[in-house]
């Protein structure tokens, strides 16, 4: 990194004398620490499709970096959306928050190294969850029709109680539109199903009334199934002897 053109050099400084940090903040998403004042990213996720966008198959992170150079008493740092705090959780890694806003010491020089440049670093990755608190906690539209957003990232830089910088970031994010509809291949599955099931019941339907009109051979309505033995003439069985009948005559004589 390029020595920021605002940070002093001094041979001696007396502590007592109130000196006023130089406020950067550093883009270090590509380990570069460029100064900025804005970042590109993209949400590499397409919730629509439910799928990486092409060419795609990870989050992007950004790390960004507050630079405060030369000042005494020593900077507090503070992160800020829309006037809110930052924490340090899984969103968000915060070394100030983490440290209650102290920073790290980036370089020490002058006398005895009494001047030191100040840091402190937030990082955080593009993803689901970090859209699901901007909109819901920072009141950011994570979702317009054009499908990109942006939203500020502020860092509030204290010395001794008194707020003595404030550097903004835009952090633009490139992201695809969800219109809410849903995505094609589960259309076709939808409909795939309804069609399956409309066949299903069709025929369960034409299976009750071939039943109960009893026009199919497996119907079985004794109204009109008739046992083809029942129409021939009723017998002896085959081993009942046959019945003999006798005739007895009588002679009557006339005078």
């Amino acid at each position: 990194m390029q020595r920021l053109s605002n940070t002093k050099q001094v041979s001696s400084i007396d502590i007592s004398t109130y000196n006023q940090s130089l406020v950067e903040i550093l883009d270090d998403s590509e380990n570069e620490r460029d100064a900025t004042n804005s970042v590109r990213t993209k949400y590499n996720w397409n919730d629509k499709q439910e799928d990486w966008e092409d060419d795609e198959s990870n989050w992007e992170t950004v790390e960004l970096i507050c630079y405060a150079a030369g000042g005494r008493p020593l900077p507090k740092f503070t992160w800020q959306i829309n006037g809110d705090d930052l924490s340090d959780d899984s969103n968000f890694d915060n070394e100030a928050a983490r440290l209650d806003g102290a920073g790290t010491v980036y370089q020490s020089y002058g006398y005895k190294g009494a001047i030191q440049d100040m840091e402190a670093k937030l990082t955080f990755t593009v993803n689901t969850e970090l859209l699901e608190i901007l909109n819901s906690r920072h009141n950011i539209d994570t979702n317009p029709e054009n499908g990109d957003f942006d939203f500020d990232i502020d860092c509030i830089v204290e010395q001794d109680g008194i707020e003595t910088a404030k550097e903004t970031v835009r952090i633009d994010v490139q992201k695809s539109h969800d219109d809410g509809h849903l995505k094609g291949s589960m259309i076709g599955v939808i409909v795939g199903v309804v069609i399956a099931v409309i066949i299903l019941v069709a025929a369960i339907a034409l299976l009750i009334f071939a039943k109960s009109s009893a026009i199919w051979c497996f119907a079985e309505d004794d109204r009109n199934y008739k046992d083809p033995k029942a129409s021939r003439p009723r017998g002896p069985g085959p081993q009942q002897p046959q019945q003999q009948v006798y005739t007895r005559f009588k002679l009557i004589k006339f005078k």
